[in-house]
């Protein structure tokens, strides 16, 4: 596969009020917490399904297949409820903040995996985790002790919470920010 070609996935869309409300809960996170790279106001999203590098000449087609499976789930509520991390606790990949289970969002998820998987994608195996990604690449001499993120989340008085009403086919953009860019977007139904 050409290296040259840009990566492309489906999430749900976060506001910006979300964006900028996560995006000052990151900076202080960033202060004590040493990862290599931080997430850019702007490309905080939910991803659904990783989809990997695609010829553009399917971009249509697959906008014209997704449509009617998006279009059929409703608009839902989305609360983000705690911090996290993938990977070794000492030493984690991705710092995240979580999202409250969510039925509708994982029935969204799934269709799309399905959907997608006719298009013979390589798509990941791993259990659907919802989580919006806050950093990258634990940085720091001393490892981190699990501990320490508990009680970490606190996003003030107002609960971190939203509908999606869309879900978006993003194409990745290295060493540029915002590094993700919108190239589609499904509403979902909200009747």
């Amino acid at each position: 596969m050409d290296k040259s070609k840009p990566n492309y996935f489906l999430a749900v869309s976060l506001p910006q009020f979300i964006q900028k409300r996560i995006h000052q809960y990151a900076v202080k996170l960033e202060q004590k917490y040493p990862f290599k790279s931080w997430v850019s106001l702007g490309d905080y999203h939910i991803t659904l399904v990783f989809l990997g590098k695609i010829d553009t000449g399917y971009l249509t087609e697959l906008e014209q297949e997704l449509s009617p499976v998006i279009e059929q789930h409703p608009a839902f509520h989305i609360t983000v409820d705690r911090i996290g991390s993938f990977g070794k606790e000492e030493q984690p990949r991705v710092l995240w903040n979580g999202v409250v289970a969510n039925k509708t969002l994982h029935m969204l998820q799934g269709d799309l995996y399905r959907k997608c998987a006719e298009f013979a994608f390589h798509l990941d195996e791993r259990p659907f985790r919802p989580h919006i990604t806050l950093a990258r690449k634990w940085n720091g001499r001393v490892k981190l002790k699990p501990s320490e993120l508990e009680g970490k989340f606190n996003m003030g008085a107002k609960a971190c919470s939203w509908t999606a009403n869309e879900v978006v086919l993003y194409r990745s953009r290295s060493k540029q920010t915002p590094m993700y860019q919108q190239v589609y977007k499904f509403s979902l139904n909200e009747k």
